[in-house]
C-alpha cells in the first residue's frame, strides 16, 4: 500500500485536484508533492513512536474541533476527526528546522484535562511534552495568564505525571515580558487560539519557535469565532494564524466531533485538502481577493449551530 492509501484513494484525490486547483498552480502542487510526501513519511517514522507511545485505539473523549491544516513538509497529524471520507486533523504536530517542535490541539480542553485518567489523550499530552523536551532534565513549561484558565491544570497535571522523569517548573509569563526578552527562560510555552496576539507578541513567538529546542503548545478551536466572523480571512484575520502559518500550520474554522484511533501510519486523504487550500488561498491572493475562507473546501458540518463546546469523560 502506498503513502496515499489504496490506489483508487490515490486517483480520487487526484482527479479532484486535477478538477479544481486552478491551472497555473498545478505544476507548483505537483512539483511539492513528492518531497511532501517524502519529508512526511521520514518525520511520522521519526516521531510517531515518541507521541504515540503506550497510545492505541479510539481516544476515549470527544470534543468539537476545529481541524488543522498542515502544509509543512515536517509536519503530519496526530489524531484525526471521526467524520468517515472526510476526517481532517485535529491534533497536529510539526518538528521544525530549529529542532524546536510544535503541537496543536484543535480544542483547549484537551490538554487541559490532564493527566489523571492515564488514557490515550493523557498519554498524547505527555508523551508531547516529553517530545519538545528532548534530551533536556529540567524545563520550565510557562503560559500567560489569558491562557491560565486551562493551561494552569494541564501544566500542573503534566508536571505531577513527569514528576521524577523531568524536573518541571511551571509559571506564568505574560506575553508582553515574553516579547521583551522572557521567553529565553521558557522551554515550552503554553497558548491558545483565542488571545488577540499583537504583532510584537506574534514576532516573539516566532523568534522562540526558530531558537534551537523549544517547544510551542496550543490549545483552542475557531469554528466558535467564525460565528461573529462570516466572511473573515482566517490567514489575516485570526491572530493564532500569524503565529501558526509561518511555522507550517493554520487552524481551520471547521469543525468535527469524535475521533478515529491513533494513526499507525501518514493518512493519506489530508494530504490533498491540504494540497487544495494552499493552491486556493495562493489563487484568491493572486486574483487580488481580500477575504478567504475555508469553507467552500470543508464540506458543511451538521453540528455548526450547537453554539457550546462539550468536553465528555466516558
Amino acid at each position: 500500500m502506498s503513502l496515499l492509501g489504496t490506489r483508487s484513494a490515490w486517483f480520487r484525490s487526484t482527479y479532484c485536484a486535477l478538477c479544481f486547483i486552478p491551472a497555473f498552480l498545478l505544476t507548483i502542487a505537483i512539483a511539492q508533492q513528492l518531497p511532501l510526501q517524502t519529508s512526511l513519511l521520514a518525520n511520522f517514522s521519526a516521531n510517531l513512536p515518541i507521541l504515540l507511545n503506550g497510545i492505541s485505539g479510539a481516544y476515549p473523549r470527544d470534543a468539537y474541533c476545529s481541524p488543522y491544516i498542515i502544509w509543512s513538509a515536517t509536519g503530519f497529524p496526530l489524531a484525526l476527526g471521526n467524520a468517515r471520507d472526510n476526517a481532517l486533523p485535529v491534533v497536529a504536530a510539526v518538528n521544525l528546522p530549529s529542532a524546536s517542535k510544535v503541537v496543536a490541539f484543535g480544542h483547549e480542553a484537551i490538554p487541559g484535562s490532564c493527566c489523571d485518567r492515564n488514557d490515550g489523550w493523557d498519554k498524547l499530552i505527555i508523551n508531547s511534552v516529553r517530545w519538545m523536551a528532548g534530551t533536556k532534565q529540567a524545563i520550565t513549561i510557562a503560559s500567560p495568564s489569558d491562557s491560565s484558565w486551562w493551561s494552569s491544570s494541564g501544566m500542573a497535571g503534566v508536571k505531577k505525571a513527569l514528576n521524577g522523569i523531568i524536573s518541571i517548573t511551571t509559571k506564568t509569563v505574560e506575553l508582553d515580558a515574553f516579547a521583551s526578552g522572557g521567553w529565553k527562560a521558557v522551554d515550552i510555552y503554553w497558548i491558545d487560539t483565542y488571545i488577540q496576539y499583537s504583532d510584537a507578541h506574534v514576532a516573539a513567538l516566532l523568534k522562540f519557535a526558530n531558537q534551537t529546542g523549544k517547544g510551542l503548545l496550543v490549545g483552542g478551536h475557531a469554528w466558535y469565532w467564525s460565528y461573529s466572523h462570516p466572511n473573515a480571512n482566517i490567514f489575516t484575520d485570526l491572530p493564532i494564524n500569524k503565529v501558526l502559518w509561518p511555522l507550517g500550520l493554520a487552524v481551520t474554522t471547521d469543525l468535527q466531533i469524535g475521533f478515529q484511533p491513533a494513526p499507525s501510519r501518514p493518512p493519506g486523504t489530508w494530504l490533498y485538502y491540504n494540497t487544495y487550500l494552499v493552491a486556493s488561498t495562493l489563487a484568491a491572493v493572486n486574483l487580488g481577493r481580500t477575504t478567504f475562507t475555508n469553507r467552500t473546501l470543508y464540506p458543511p458540518c451538521g453540528y455548526r449551530n450547537l453554539g457550546y463546546t462539550a468536553w465528555r469523560a466516558d
